[in-house]
């Protein structure tokens, strides 16, 4: 994730607390202070990371489903995460690889974006006696220890996700009738995909899911998602022009790095204010493997464009 990514991420989930909705993404936990009790952190971190099996995880400071906004600062961070790191087995543990402020309002949140691809995490006991060492595990928002099947769960082979960057990418918003009551948004992303394993990845167009978020309270669901392959146009006509990429009507297939597009469609009638929304983002998931737990999930901001020479309604493009 970039950074913009992380913070996009994080304004959006401070927005659903004030707005009095539940954070629903179990890649991320809420914390109103930093925590006092380092082996109780460490242990959480630990049970979070085991969990997620490899997906990054966020820790926002300074934020709380029942307090709310409190702010935070990051003064401490760097003897905080060494004081948690040294209550993990063998000095293995959830690499920190961003800390950023985020600031909301008049106040700031902090946002760490753990690493977890180091997976099983063990917790050292430090108060002493017959068990020394623990592998947690997250169940909802409780701490526990890992059972059995918990255990399998960390240790099967999974298909890692691909990596996919956002190249560049607009929404465009279109008339479908002359009275301007209809309309259509279109999503088009140009993505350069990174497989982080030598299997042969294929994604069917059912399991990807979007929808374009104007504010915390208003959103759409997109039509079918497709992805496609990079297109050349020859004198016998238009080809699919990569090595690595390869689609057909219901899927893609990716055997190595390359680029391919995504693209996605909603109709709407009445859309209100329209001219107002200068920001949009949107919240692309792909389930690449159907025995994972959690899809890759894009979350693309677009900024608005100018459409004077142009047939569109209105435009935003990709914020860099």
């Amino acid at each position: 994730m970039t950074n913009l990514e992380i913070e996009a991420k994080v304004i959006r989930i401070v927005e659903k607390v004030l707005n009095k909705e539940p954070v629903e993404d179990d890649t991320v936990e809420l914390k109103s202070k930093w925590p006092e009790e380092t082996q109780k952190a460490a242990r959480q971190i630990a049970a979070h990371a085991n969990s997620s099996r490899g997906v990054p995880i966020i820790w926002i400071i300074g934020l709380d489903e029942k307090e709310g906004l409190v702010g935070a600062n990051k003064e401490e961070v760097s003897n905080w995460y060494n004081a948690v790191k040294s209550c993990f087995d063998e000095g293995i543990c959830p690499n920190l690889d961003r800390c950023l402020n985020v600031p909301f309002l008049e106040n700031t949140v902090i946002a760490l974006l753990f690493e977890t691809d180091r997976v099983p995490y063990v917790i050292k006991n430090v108060a002493g006696g017959q068990i020394t060492r623990e592998v947690p595990w997250r169940k909802g928002n409780s701490t526990d220890s890992a059972r059995r099947s918990d255990l399998i769960k960390i240790l099967s082979p999974i298909q890692l996700s691909p990596v996919f960057e956002t190249v560049h990418g607009s929404v465009s918003l279109a008339d479908l009738d002359h009275q301007g009551k209809k309309k259509r948004f279109e999503v088009r992303l140009v993505l350069y995909v990174t497989p982080r394993t030598k299997d042969l990845i294929v994604i069917p167009y059912h399991r990807c899911k979007g929808k374009i978020i104007f504010s915390s309270e208003s959103e759409i669901n997109l039509d079918k998602i497709t992805l496609n392959a990079p297109m050349r146009f020859t004198g016998g006509g238009i080809v699919q022009d990569s090595l690595t990429v390869q689609h057909t009507y219901n899927e893609i297939v990716i055997s190595g790095p390359g680029t391919l597009t995504l693209e996605a469609k909603a109709e709407v009638e009445d859309i209100q204010d329209i001219d107002d929304i200068n920001i949009i983002e949107a919240k692309i998931s792909i389930k690449h493997d159907v025995e994972s737990e959690i899809p890759v999930i894009l979350t693309p901001n677009f900024i608005r464009a100018n459409t004077e020479h142009s047939r569109e309604s209105a435009r935003w493009v990709l914020k860099q």
